[in-house]
């Protein structure tokens, strides 16, 4: 959640998307399995531009490709603030 786990006064969006992913990837390592998919659900103030989602996504498909990683789905809502919900399913190791 903003300003609890991240802050745009320091991190870009496009760091954001790769941090989201890299916390998630690094979690599957740990128990030694082979990341396949990933769900991403947003939440998003209504004055965010478009622009700041695309390079959200820039950063989490500049880590997901190096390691296979496919987003297939999520959901994105309004919020006061932006949050990031991540899953990612993997195979067993």
């Amino acid at each position: 959640m903003q300003d609890v786990h991240f802050s745009l006064s320091y991190m870009s969006w496009q760091e954001l998307g790769w941090k989201s992913i890299a916390v998630n990837l690094s979690d599957i390592a740990a128990m030694g399995g082979f990341p396949r998919y990933a769900l991403v659900s947003l939440g998003l103030p209504g004055n965010t531009e478009v622009e700041d989602v695309i390079d959200l996504y820039r950063g989490m498909f500049d880590i997901a490709n190096k390691f296979g990683l496919v987003t297939i789905g999520g959901d994105t809502v309004g919020s006061p603030v932006v949050f990031i919900s991540v899953t990612v399913i993997a195979a067993p190791g």
